[in-house]
């Protein structure tokens, strides 16, 4: 079995003023299963200051359905069509100091057609067929802040929070009530510190926490973990670095129940990069 599948994409963007700028594009993609996809989305810039840039954006995108979704044999979805997510957002960046940049966007996702299990009924084989019974809708906020605290010494900060909600659409009988389409974790906060020492040596910290995620059908315990980064340029092209990842524990579960997730383990491992 064979399936073929083309996409095709453009964008233009134009000056409506000197600091005003609006970005068009559109991608158009066609799959064996539901044909042609129109993906939209517009961009508005407008630059405050030479520091300060506010935009917002909307779009519309699709996951086509795959072998999966169609041809599973203990569960297929001969009906199942493309999920649709419509994004809207809105940002800021700016520069609020001589060594201090920072960026804030706020974001809407509104899903339609989600993927569900519908009870198959007679004459079909099947207890149960895929389809596209849940809907719903996802926002938050992003922030980033970049103080250079010295000309070798930088630090970075990052934080988002994301709340999603997932129902069964009038008519649908999926007996998770969205829970398996939504596990995620409501809270992401980063620290990273970059330091260009002498000798062409470089050393990068980086901190995360996730907080924990919870649904009727999941539960992981929040984590917070360490990396740690050992560079040296002997030479322009050459990259010579040791590297410690997940050093804060023996190992941690990031998705599925403790008890039947695989655990990312700590690790440290070596890197040469030669650059041409």
């Amino acid at each position: 079995m064979s399936l073929e599948t083309f996409s095709t994409f453009a964008q233009d963007e134009i000056a409506l003023k000197d600091r005003l700028h609006l970005t068009l594009g559109a991608k158009v993609e066609h799959d064996p299963y539901t044909g042609f996809e129109f993906q939209p989305s517009v961009h508005l810039a407008w630059r405050v200051s030479d520091r300060q840039t506010i935009w917002t954006a909307a779009s519309r995108a699709v996951r086509t359905p795959s072998r999966l979704d169609r041809d599973l044999v203990f569960l297929p979805g001969p009906n199942f069509n493309s999920e649709e997510v419509r994004a809207y957002e809105l940002g800021y960046r700016g520069q609020a100091a001589e060594r201090l940049t920072v960026s804030l966007s706020a974001f809407y996702q509104d899903y339609d057609d989600l993927r569900s299990q519908e009870p198959a009924g007679p004459p079909s084989p099947f207890p149960a067929v895929l389809a596209n019974g849940q809907e719903g809708e996802s926002y938050g906020v992003e922030s980033t802040a970049r103080f250079r605290v010295m000309d070798w010494w930088q630090l970075q900060a990052g934080y988002s929070e994301l709340r999603v909600a997932i129902r069964p659409k009038p008519g649908s009988l999926d007996p998770s009530l969205g829970a398996s389409e939504a596990a995620d974790s409501r809270h992401h906060l980063s620290l990273r510190s970059s330091f260009d020492l002498p000798g062409h040596v470089e050393l990068d910290a980086g901190y995360r926490y996730v907080s924990r995620i919870t649904n009727p059908n999941l539960t992981v315990p929040g984590y917070s973990e360490l990396d740690l980064r050992l560079g040296w340029l002997p030479l322009p092209k050459l990259e010579l670095a040791v590297i410690g990842q997940n050093l804060l524990h023996d190992r941690h579960v990031e998705f599925g129940s403790p008890r039947s997730a695989q655990a990312i383990q700590r690790g440290v491992y070596a890197k040469a990069v030669w650059r041409y």
